[in-house]
């Protein structure tokens, strides 16, 4: 598995000169969706496999550049600096945090998104959770008991209390950016 080394100049509590996370961008093959994936006001998530073995899915968070049509021409490059900056804030954060509690979902690494040829996009990789977000779990599984529905919101309310004890905002917290295994 390779290894990049991303630098990073965050002087917040997350002190880390440089990180190494896994790129998977040559590793991973995007599939054609049928259905709306989840996506937030930030990021679209699209579903990947491995190249080598077709059974691990991934979850691809592909932030969106919607932004860009606000900046002129010139803008754009210091846009997407600015914009990298934060995703690379982002997998140190949760690359840390998500290995200290079974409640927040792994961070698998990074890839490259490139879509139709354009300029390839910093994207973030987790395993793809099955059951899919908790809206759509519950909506498949109407009748899934109030026990386990109660059992469902505590992991989250933990998962939430950890990252909030942590000084850690989520910022997109929802039925639909909740996943279910």
């Amino acid at each position: 598995m390779s290894h990049s080394t991303i630098h990073n100049t965050n002087t917040d509590s997350w002190k880390t000169t440089s990180l190494d996370f896994d790129d998977l961008t040559d590793r991973l093959i995007f599939v054609e969706e049928d259905e709306l994936l989840p996506f937030g006001g930030f990021s679209v998530v699209h579903r990947a496999v491995h190249r080598s073995c077709r059974d691990k899915i991934f979850a691809v968070k592909v932030f969106r550049d919607r932004y860009k049509s606000e900046y002129h021409e010139e803008d754009t490059a210091s846009l997407t600096l600015a914009l990298d900056r934060n995703i690379i804030r982002e997998m140190q954060i949760w690359s840390t945090i998500s290995k200290h509690h079974p409640n927040i979902l792994p961070f698998q690494g990074y890839c490259f998104y490139d879509r139709n040829g354009d300029a390839p996009i910093l994207s973030l990789v987790s395993p793809w959770m099955r059951n899919g977000t908790l809206d759509q779990f519950l909506e498949d599984n109407y009748t899934v008991d109030q026990r386990k529905r109660i059992e469902i919101l505590k992991d989250i309310v933990n998962g939430v209390l950890f990252l909030h004890k942590n000084g850690i905002v989520h910022g997109d917290l929802k039925p639909g950016s909740t996943d279910s295994m």
